[in-house]
């Protein structure tokens, strides 16, 4: 089963902080267990690791019907099929 724990960081903006426990795959890329912040610029999700390495991947964006309560992530098995970006009506979403 695969865990992630995420939460707005208004540190970094319009930045949130993804916490994965088990290894996933974002489109075509492979995260490791580990934080990570997570921004969009266009079509890409950015993903930032705790050491300041970025890893880009492309996403489809779509906007949902209301603004999302949570960030959630979904999956199929261990790929993320898409993530809700909380206080937001952005819905991303992942292929390989």
């Amino acid at each position: 089963m695969v865990l992630a724990l995420a939460i707005v960081s208004a540190a970094y903006g319009k930045s949130y902080e993804l916490n994965f426990a088990n290894p996933v795959k974002a489109g075509k890329l492979e995260l490791k267990p580990g934080k990570y912040l997570l921004t969009v610029d266009g079509d890409t999700a950015v993903f930032r690791d705790t050491h300041g390495r970025s890893d880009s991947t492309p996403v489809k964006v779509q906007s949902g019907s209301a603004k999302f309560k949570s960030t959630n992530v979904s999956y199929k098995g261990e790929e993320i099929t898409r993530i809700e970006l909380v206080g937001t009506t952005t819905v991303l979403v992942f292929s390989e």
